[in-house]
Parts: C-alpha cells; structure tokens; sequence
C-alpha cells in the first residue's frame, strides 16, 4: 500500500470545470466562501495508506445484492442520499461502535478499521446516485470538537466531489479523507454512476489527533472563529432561499432504491 499525497488546502485553486481525484477548484462564490477566502486554512487532508478499490468494489458488491431496502437508511428528503449501517453506535456517551452482520461481509474493510487503532463510533455506507446532490449543510464533526468523520470513498465517479467552505476535491477510491465539516459543506455527484464511500466516524483521542497532519488541526480559535461565521452566513442565506434548505426525513422506502 502507498500513501497518495493529496491535500486540499483553502485558498489552492486547479483550473477546469470539473474536478478530478485528488484535485480541487474552487465553486462559484456564495457567501460563506468570502469569509474563508485567503485564511490559508487546510479544510481536507488524506489520512493513512492507499487501500485497493477493487477489493472494496467487490465487497460493497457483496454488501448491496444482499441487504435488502427495509435494512437500509434514507436521509435526504427524497430518499436520494441512502445507506446501509457497518457499525451502530453504541450510546450517546461516545461509547464504542457495535458491530453489525454487514461488516463481516467486508472483511478487508473490517480488518483496515481494526487495524486502525481508532475509537470508531460507528460507520455507514453512503450512496449518493447519479444526479444526486447532498445541499449546503454543517455538523459538529470536526478534528475541533468531539469526533471526527472519515470517508472512504469506494466508487468516486469522474464528476462527483466533495465542497468544504470555499474549496471542492474529488476524493479518489481507496484512499480515506477526513475534512473539517464543522464549516458549510455540499456532497455532489455530476455523473451517471453512483458514489459510493464509507463513513467513520471517531471520537478525537489524544492518539487520533496526534496522527493528523498537524496544518488540519493550527490556529483553533482562528478555525472556530471562521467556521461559526461561516454558518452564520449560511443560515442567514438559508432564510432568504429556503428553498436550499433540505429536510431530510426518511420516505417511503419501498418508493425509493439504494443501489
């Protein structure tokens, strides 16, 4: 296995229309990204080694033929962002993760996560289809606060990538990303196949943090700062286009595919 050097860093710009792995460009402007722009702050990193995509296609493979859609989660307001749970979570005090049967079927995905020596919390595979955009959102999962989330991505189509604040990266297969998504952040799929990735989220140990690139984790209160008035202006576009705001309860899922 080989680490793949690719860092998103705010500020950094690559000409084209769309991005490509491992690369970034910037999206057109909104307000957010004015609050961000020339911070010099890094909003995404590459975390540990470069895993073979082809194992993980196949396993994911494996995974999706058999669970059926009532074992499946649906997030976004139509269905369109959906997936199936690897490790529940196991209480609200940031206990560790409770394996599911799924993972099993994964075995050299459960072996990369045991080997790891995270805290993991818990882990999903997320789907995102051709089409598909997860809108301008925020949590508190953030190399800042509590815990952090890491994706894996499995199938990264050509036109799918991921927007943090001012910046977008397409993270390539088989190399795990963590991103600060304490700022406004949109998942888009500009393609006519499905994105897929492994969410993980852990819990901020001294151990965890200290294996992260150190420029994702300087100037906190800098970071802090930005991030709170980056979500600032994100709700305050929120109300005045309300539209952009989704919801996301769970649809009927028998109206509604994940795979």
């Amino acid at each position: 296995m080989t680490l793949t050097d690719h860092k998103a860093k705010n500020g950094n710009r690559m000409d084209g229309d769309q991005a490509s792995p491992g690369s970034c460009r910037v999206p057109p402007p909104l307000p957010w990204h004015e609050i961000l722009a020339g911070s010099g702050l890094t909003l995404h990193a590459p975390l540990g080694p470069t895993l073979d995509a082809e194992i993980l296609q196949r396993e994911f493979a494996q995974v999706d033929q058999m669970v059926e859609m009532g074992n499946r989660e649906f997030f976004n307001h139509d269905g369109s962002w959906s997936g199936i749970t690897l490790i529940d979570r196991a209480s609200a005090n940031g206990g560790p993760g409770i394996d599911r049967p799924t993972l099993a079927l994964m075995p050299f995905l459960a072996r990369y996560i045991a080997e790891s020596g995270w805290h993991v919390l818990g882990c999903s595979l997320m789907r995102l289809p051709p089409g598909g955009v997860l809108a301008w959102h925020y949590e508190r999962q953030s190399p800042l606060f509590a815990e952090s989330r890491l994706i894996l991505p499995i199938h990264a189509p050509s036109g799918a990538a991921t927007l943090i604040a001012d910046m977008e990266i397409a993270y390539p297969a088989g190399q795990t990303w963590i991103g600060d998504f304490s700022f406004p952040h949109q998942v888009e799929n500009h393609s006519d196949t499905q994105r897929i990735v492994v969410a993980i989220d852990v819990k901020n140990t001294p151990a965890f943090l200290n294996s992260l690139p150190p420029e994702l984790i300087d100037q906190p209160q800098k970071r802090q700062a930005l991030a709170q008035d980056a979500i600032n202006a994100l709700l305050s576009w929120w109300a005045i286009n309300p539209t952009q705001q989704r919801a996301y309860p769970p649809p009927d899922k028998t109206q509604s595919s994940a795979r």
